[in-house]
């Protein structure tokens, strides 16, 4: 009778060929952790995430459940056709990263996400600690509640100044508006401004909010926290204040908003279109495009 654990002649390998075989191996243990990806489907409630590692949101109906991100935590987050709209909410946020947590976001290719607060915060909340990474494919829509930024800040009460904390955005197509007064469309919300925005690429439309909000940058009124860095290296930006009624804006397209400091603004790539708001009184002069507030 044969042995069962008789040895079996063995193959030889090329050189190239064991080339190859190594290359696959480290691409499979590249994409091991995205693999290993924990599913929600937002339907079922509530999204909280709680655990680092990679994480996969869907949404097979519509519902305004929303998505957040715990404290501490560092999450690679793919969103993959996900609608959240909590606008009629006061004080809901549709995304809320919270603090020191560490997020990136991919956007499924071929897919649109859309996420929607209510008055006085941020459709995608990006507080003072935490840190926000966007890539594409995909589409994103942002939109802050009046007195919210697009991404970036809340605004909690009238003696309360808080700044956004660090936001970049490498691919994708990314849309964030204040829908309202007050907010930018990325940074700073009411009584807010920004700590660091970087955008290296993809398409990128940031519009404030018809009172004070710049298209990039700071809120209304936030002066007493300093503008920080915003960069941008790549992609296609447009950066509008005061929505579409940018005469009444009082603010940067890209910087400070009204009654903000502009901080640093570096600008060695991409293609950049700013449009600044002016004053609604007669006679006054137009913002600055790219800089200081009014």
């Amino acid at each position: 009778m044969p042995s069962k654990n008789r040895r079996r002649g063995s193959m030889k390998l090329s050189s190239p060929a064991k080339a190859v075989i190594f290359f696959l191996i480290l691409a499979l243990l590249s994409v091991s952790g995205s693999a290993n990806a924990v599913e929600f489907d937002i339907k079922d409630g509530p999204v909280i995430i709680d655990q680092d590692g990679y994480h996969v949101i869907t949404q097979s109906e519509p519902i305004a459940n929303t998505i957040t991100v715990s404290a501490n935590v560092s999450a690679d987050i793919t969103l993959s056709g996900v609608s959240v709209d909590v606008s009629k909410t006061q004080n809901a946020i549709a995304f809320d990263i919270a603090a020191n947590a560490t997020v990136t976001l991919r956007l499924a290719e071929g897919t649109t996400n859309t996420l929607k607060s209510g008055s006085n915060k941020a459709g995608l909340h990006v507080p003072s600690d935490a840190t926000l990474t966007i890539e594409g494919p995909g589409e994103l829509v942002a939109v802050g509640g009046d007195g919210g930024a697009g991404i970036g800040s809340s605004y909690t009460n009238t003696s309360t100044y808080v700044t956004a904390g660090s936001i970049m955005i490498k691919g994708g197509t990314v849309t964030a508006t204040c829908n309202g007064n007050y907010g930018a469309g990325i940074g700073g919300g009411r009584n807010g401004n920004y700590s660091t925005i970087t955008i290296e690429g993809g398409a990128v439309t940031a519009t404030g909010a018809i009172f004070g909000g710049s298209g990039i940058g700071g809120g209304y009124n936030g002066k007493a926290v300093e503008g920080g860095n915003i960069t941008i290296t790549g992609g296609s930006v447009t950066a509008v204040a005061g929505g579409s009624n940018a005469v009444s804006a009082y603010a940067a397209a890209i910087g400070g908003g009204h009654n903000s400091s502009g901080g640093k603004i570096t600008i060695t790539g991409g293609a950049v279109t700013a449009l600044p708001g002016k004053y609604t009184r007669s006679n006054s002069p137009e913002s600055s495009r790219i800089g200081v507030g009014i």
